[in-house]
């Protein structure tokens, strides 16, 4: 066998790296140093009820650049949509939320941030008040929720989509028209299956699902008002897979 010198050996080595950086699809698992050649990051558009306003706007300001670190930064749009729950998008569908409507282009990514609602107010009610059987609820929910992003992504030839998981309950109510019902525990356990549920869904439609639980404690004030490392924490993510 002929024997090629160390230099040529590392020479190929260096161009194998920069063909995958330029020709691997972009994943979330897919390392950012690997991708650093494809430093061009999509615009983030994020959709949802009042947390996705407090999770992504910046001070209270919708469009934003956000500097992931010294060289690279991403742009966001913050589409807040009022009191909206899981179920209601999912009821309506794409006539309900059609994101071309809010200016995302291909390439770009969507985020969509709802289900608290749901998990304090509805789930619990519908399973009491109905005789409906949990699982069967949050199975409905997921399933229509997740037709509503997969229609939208279905309008575009690349969209990133990402579904950010439902955080932890407390006893705080900041919306009268929208207390909460039931006791913390249970309220607790409804958003785990939610959660869990909504997890498995996206891992079975190509959808990233960040788990915002664990950043959260039970406190009033970190559910209104999560702090900069969760934000770094959730935007580290989506940031992954915006980079192309």
């Amino acid at each position: 066998l002929e024997r090629v010198p160390m230099r040529v050996l590392l020479l190929r080595l260096t161009l194998a790296v920069h063909f995958l950086g330029f020709f691997t699809p972009a994943c979330h698992s897919f390392s950012l140093t690997a991708r650093k050649v494809r430093a061009h990051a999509s615009h983030i558009h994020v959709f949802g009820d009042s947390h996705a306003y407090h999770f992504f706007s910046n001070n209270y300001i919708n469009d934003y650049s956000y500097s992931y670190n010294d060289r690279q930064s991403v742009s966001f749009s913050v589409h807040w949509l009022g009191a909206k729950t899981m179920h209601g998008l999912g009821r309506v569908g794409i006539h309900g939320l059609d994101v071309r409507n809010y200016a995302v282009k291909n390439g770009d990514v969507a985020v969509f941030t709802c289900g608290e609602i749901d998990a304090r107010c509805h789930i619990g009610k519908q399973r009491d008040e109905k005789r409906r059987d949990i699982n069967e609820i949050i199975d409905t929910l997921v399933e229509r929720y997740i037709s509503l992003i997969v229609s939208n992504r279905s309008n575009y030839q690349q969209l990133y989509c990402v579904i950010t998981g439902v955080l932890p309950p407390c006893n705080a109510c900041f919306n009268p028209e929208f207390p909460f019902y039931g006791e913390l525990q249970d309220r607790a356990q409804i958003t785990y299956l939610l959660n869990a549920r909504l997890s498995v869904a996206a891992q079975h439609n190509n959808i990233l699902f960040i788990s915002v639980h664990d950043l959260y404690g039970l406190s009033a004030i970190k559910m209104m008002y999560p702090t900069e490392n969760f934000r770094k924490v959730v935007i580290r993510q989506i940031f992954f897979i915006s980079i192309r």
